[in-house]
């Protein structure tokens, strides 16, 4: 079996982490789990996917691209 943890927001589907039975590796449980996710989230109109971070190759057979993600952090100083 596997499993696939992902959320979404109006517009995209945010892919967080996928897992499977290592002896079932033969089927691509991960590749089965990551189109079904895909195919529900166009159904449901959503028009991205992002898999976060990372840079593994899998990502990028399914189309994604790099693209550079800013964050502010504000600290309190004493």
């Amino acid at each position: 079996g596997g499993v696939i943890c992902a959320f979404s927001d109006r517009q995209s589907l945010r892919l967080y982490q996928c897992g499977f039975d290592p002896a079932l590796r033969a089927y691509s449980p991960g590749t089965l789990l990551i189109g079904f996710a895909l195919e529900q989230a166009i159904q449901e109109g959503l028009t991205h996917a992002d898999f976060l971070r990372g840079q593994e190759p899998y990502k990028y057979r399914w189309g994604a691209r790099d693209h550079t993600v800013l964050v502010r952090r504000c600290v309190e100083l004493e």
